[in-house]
This record gives C-alpha cells, sequence and structure tokens, in this order.
C-alpha cells in the first residue's frame, strides 16, 4: 500500500513544512507527486525532498518514499536527505510518472532487477486501484 501525496504547488524543494499537513504515520509508504511529472527536466531545476523533509520522514520512521525526479535530492553537499532515509531503512524510489495519477491510496508493486554487489536498481513500479 502506499499515499501519494499531490505537491504540485511546491517550487524548489519539499520541506518538513510542506508536509506536515498530511497525516503521515509510522510505516506509510509515500510517493511525492510534483510538477516534476508534467515536464521532461533530466537535471537541473527539478522538486527534490530537501533535509528538513528528509528528518522529518525519518523521524516519523515512514517505510518507504519515491519521488517524480530522477533524484530524491538535488545537489545537495554531504547528500543529508538520502542519509537521513538510508539511516533509517527507508526505500527510496526516483524517476516516477504521477502526472495521470490522482492524489490518495494504492497498491504499489515495485520489482527490482537482481544485481548483485549494487546498492540501487531500476524497478518496474506499478500503481493499482484499490477496490
Amino acid at each position: 500500500m502506499c499515499t501519494v501525496l499531490d505537491l504540485t504547488n511546491c517550487t524548489g524543494s519539499i520541506s518538513k513544512e510542506d508536509l506536515e499537513h498530511f497525516s503521515i504515520t509510522q510505516g506509510d509508504f509515500l510517493l511525492f507527486k510534483t510538477k516534476n511529472s508534467f515536464t521532461d527536466i533530466l537535471e537541473g531545476d527539478y522538486v527534490y525532498l530537501d533535509k528538513t523533509g528528509s528528518a522529518y520522514l525519518a523521524q516519523k520512521k515512514i517505510k518507504g518514499v519515491g519521488i517524480d525526479a530522477l533524484g530524491i535530492e538535488r545537489a545537495q553537499s554531504g547528500h543529508e536527505t538520502h542519509l537521513a532515509l538510508m539511516n533509517e531503512g527507508v526505500l527510496i524510489i526516483e524517476g516516477l510518472r504521477l502526472s495521470h495519477v490522482p492524489e490518495g491510496r494504492y497498491a504499489l508493486s515495485a520489482f527490482p532487477l537482481s544485481i548483485k554487489g549494487v546498492e540501487a536498481s531500476p524497478v518496474r513500479a506499478v500503481l493499482m486501484d484499490l477496490v
């Protein structure tokens, strides 16, 4: 199960302040729908999760987070977003396309390739409506 959050109003980054009004609880798997889903930005000015947002999610002890950008962070020295999440065992999915997905709850299946000796893998992520 996962929850798609509509964050299309965010510009630049997603911060703790952007996330606090959502009902986020321990064990949630969140997918962030931003303006990234409506553009073909590969690098540069895409919306990302900043260190305040990642620290907030790590403190909430979520299970995972996905974003519609090629990276969950953008040119942050020290990779604070990745480290805050990974140190708490939070799974990260990047590169989603959510332009046609309304905010709400879904069943999520994400099938990684089995590649030995790597820290990440491409996945086939599929959302299914809950019936």
